[in-house]
């Protein structure tokens, strides 16, 4: 039998003309894949994006992508899927955290771009100073850091 990668807009595709056999939602330990029959000996496992195999975590995600499509007919083997394993192996961060995390990087990227543009009007205006003015400085509050530090 052959096997084959197809993406999504291909998929489409082939299920809108009538090119597919038939599809199968395979269960894996990875969660559910879509493998589209072609003929007597091809078929297709869907691909994501990034180039491995498209997995989605629940049957149901898997229905409402082939719904989608007009896909209403297809076999579900669940002979190796394995919902403990699939549940220890895939953890998706909490939702708070990650927003957390994003607004900390944008705030972070608003201070540096800020920092800079301060950088580049001081630059235009004439308002530098000597490198080694700077690092008598930089040197000056390392000293005051260091000295802070030890009791």
């Amino acid at each position: 039998m052959t096997t084959a990668s197809l993406n999504h807009s291909t998929l489409e595709r082939m299920a809108r003309s009538g090119a597919i056999r038939g599809v199968t939602v395979a269960g894996e330990t990875a969660g559910w894949q879509i493998v589209a029959h072609l003929s007597d000996n091809a078929e297709a496992t869907l691909e994501a994006r990034r180039g491995h195999r498209r997995s989605f975590r629940t049957l149901e995600t898997a229905v409402r992508y082939l719904a989608s499509m007009g896909i209403a007919r297809f076999e579900v083997d669940a002979g190796r899927f394995d919902a403990q394993r699939l549940s220890a192996t895939r953890n998706r961060p909490d939702s708070a955290a990650l927003m957390k995390a994003k607004q900390s990087a944008l705030n972070y990227l608003q201070w540096f771009t800020g920092e800079v543009d301060k950088g580049r009007i001081a630059l235009a205006a004439g308002e530098v100073s000597p490198l080694h003015e700077v690092m008598a400085r930089l040197r000056a509050r390392a000293t005051e850091i260091e000295q802070k530090a030890i009791p």
